[in-house]
Parts: structure tokens; sequence; C-alpha cells
């Protein structure tokens, strides 16, 4: 079943934090939830499972990042038929239920090494009653 959810994100970023809001949908399966919303003219989809988390945004360009706690992983990005890659290492990654809703903790590191960004996001989906 297919129901409507906010979507909250705030990402902490080298001393600068952001909040990013978006209405969408989810899908609770057996081991997973699919969270889909717009950015821009982009489609989003989240799937959190109990081992591993994704983003798929696909639009003019296109990225997909892969997160596993303690592990190393990557982000794609497309672009004008052209494809890169950015090395990325999860410190934390954690699913949590609320009551109304769930939450997602990633922290991570984005790029090579030695100069590695260092990323905080909580992803919050509140939940709504109503069925579309």
């Amino acid at each position: 079943m297919v129901n409507c959810c906010t979507v909250e994100i705030l990402t902490r970023v080298a001393g600068n934090e952001s909040v990013f809001r978006a209405e969408g949908r989810y899908e609770c399966r057996q081991d997973s939830v699919t969270v889909s919303y717009k950015q821009d003219a982009d489609s989003v989809e989240l799937v959190a499972t109990k081992r591993a988390f994704s983003m798929s945004r696909k639009g003019e360009t296109g990225l997909s990042m892969v997160f596993c706690g303690g592990e190393e992983t990557r982000a794609t990005l497309t672009a004008a038929g052209g494809e890169g890659y950015l090395c990325i290492f999860t410190e934390k990654y954690e699913r949590r239920r609320l009551a109304d809703g769930f939450c997602i903790t990633l922290k991570y590191e984005l790029g090579v090494p030695q100069n590695a960004e260092r990323y905080h996001l909580e992803i919050f989906v509140k939940t709504d009653s109503e069925e579309k």
C-alpha cells in the first residue's frame, strides 16, 4: 500500500546546516521502506533496509548513492552521456521507527580519503494516515 508522507532532510557539512522538505509517498514492505518525492524537476527514490540505504535521483543529471554502515561504497553521477564516481565511507547508518513515521541517520565521508567531506544527515519521514 502506498501512502502520503512528508520528507524532511537535515544536512550538516563543513559547519553548515540546511533543511529540505517535500511531500512524497512511501511504501513499507516486509524488509524495506521506499520513499519517493520530487526535488526541483527530478524524481528521487530512497530505499531503507536493515543493512543498507540507497538514494537515486533521476533527471537531467543522475545521482545514485549506496550507504552501508562501516563499509566503503560509491556514488555514481551521470550527465550528458558520461559517468563519474566518488568514494563513500559510511561511518553510521541507522533506521528508527517513530510514532508518526521513521528516521534515517547517516554519517559518511564523500570523496577521496585525503580530501573527503564529512556529512551528517537526518532524514525524517512523517507518515500521513491518508492513502493515495
